[in-house]
């Protein structure tokens, strides 16, 4: 109903629980209709599937009790926001960040073209191509688990830190979830 008329009565992530709970008068009437041997066994498989259905994942996408690794965060925090909107306004030069950070150019679209997604190069651990001279590395990114489109949930397995410095950066400034690398050379001009 919902792809039908553009509008939900019911938000996607509720739609397990309501499955659960349509099925509960169903399992009441073959409880009722089956002698005590097949009640258990209603109940017992009732119960199994409720469990299942609660702990999967689009289910259960914010709760780290049964997933701890699939928990993403899908939205810029302010301090994200504010070391965009520092770095874009007082740099020049083309800024390399991850996609999600890259899609939130929308808030401030004259920069747009300036801001470059390095996804291979974080996911690879390899700099070395990137042609940007100052590169932003959110924490979510660096320490986190992270999603880069396509259901994909990434964890580095590097530090992000000690890699950027190995391969000529420099850390110049860190606000408090953002970390600005540049390159040794042009940080030395």
């Amino acid at each position: 109903m919902p792809s039908l008329f553009g509008f939900s009565l019911i938000e996607h992530r509720w739609w397990y629980i309501a499955q659960i709970f349509g099925a509960l008068p169903l399992a009441a009437l073959l409880a009722s209709v089956h002698p005590v041997s097949g009640r258990v066994a209603v109940i017992v498989l009732c119960g199994a599937l409720s469990f299942l259905m609660i702990t999967g994942m689009p289910a259960n996408m914010d709760n780290t009790t049964f997933s701890k690794n699939h928990l993403v965060r899908y939205a810029i925090t302010h301090d994200e926001e504010q070391a965009l909107r520092y770095t874009m306004t007082n740099y020049d030069g083309t800024v390399g960040m991850d996609a999600y950070y890259t899609l939130a150019s929308h808030l401030m679209p004259k920069y747009r073209e300036r801001m470059t997604n390095i996804t291979a190069e974080i996911l690879s651990g390899d700099y070395s191509d990137t042609a940007c001279d100052l590169i932003l590395i959110r924490d979510e990114v660096s320490s986190g688990v992270f999603a880069f489109g396509e259901g994909k949930i990434y964890k580095l397995l590097y530090d992000t830190n000690d890699r950027l410095i190995d391969e000529g950066y420099e850390l110049l400034y860190c606000f408090d979830s953002v970390r600005g690398y540049g390159k040794v050379e042009q940080v030395k001009q």
